[in-house]
């Protein structure tokens, strides 16, 4: 199976990777600079059987039925794509993607980090955040400042291995 990804070392390539492992088989992956564009391209050329990318890049050829999602890498049901499954409903953990992370200095003052943490989530909560999120097709997924730092440091430590691993 020919499957298109970002070069190596970018997040699409080690996801590729870490999902040959997890279910023991041998994809034909073929890498292409740049944007999700030129796998697009490809994929709507037949050069392809498959590639990883986000949900949102992929939404125009989702939406005109020209790609089918077949699985998201993640634990959370995207809200817009609820047809495509994620991982994890599949029995498989293995999340991967972009992420973003609100992030004061270390010296912040504790009440300080609460207000920021509360307002952020107070935003994250709106319906008009919300409703951004499903137009632009992403999966998002709250984590309050006592979970995230454990979750990114376990994520470095499983990416760093996986980079070191395969020489990157």
């Amino acid at each position: 199976m020919r499957i298109g990804v970002a070069p190596k070392g970018s997040g699409p390539y080690l996801s590729v990777v870490q999902l040959e492992k997890l279910l023991d088989v041998d994809f034909n992956v073929i890498t292409y600079a740049g944007s999700s564009s030129a796998e697009a391209e490809a994929l709507l050329s037949g050069e392809l059987d498959a590639a990883i990318s986000s949900l949102g890049d992929f939404s125009g050829l989702l939406s005109l039925g020209d790609a089918k999602g077949v699985v998201e890498l993640a634990s959370v049901q995207n809200a817009t794509y609820t047809d495509v499954p994620t991982l994890k409903s599949k029995g498989h953990d293995l999340q991967t993607g972009s992420f973003i992370v609100l992030a004061p200095p270390a010296n912040t003052p504790d009440d300080a980090v609460e207000t920021l943490e509360a307002t952020f989530k107070a935003a994250y909560d709106t319906a008009e955040f919300q409703d951004w999120l499903a137009q632009v097709g992403v999966t998002a997924d709250w984590l309050g400042s006592d979970e995230v730092v454990t979750w990114v440091d376990g994520l470095q430590s499983k990416t760093f291995a996986l980079m070191d691993e395969l020489g990157l």
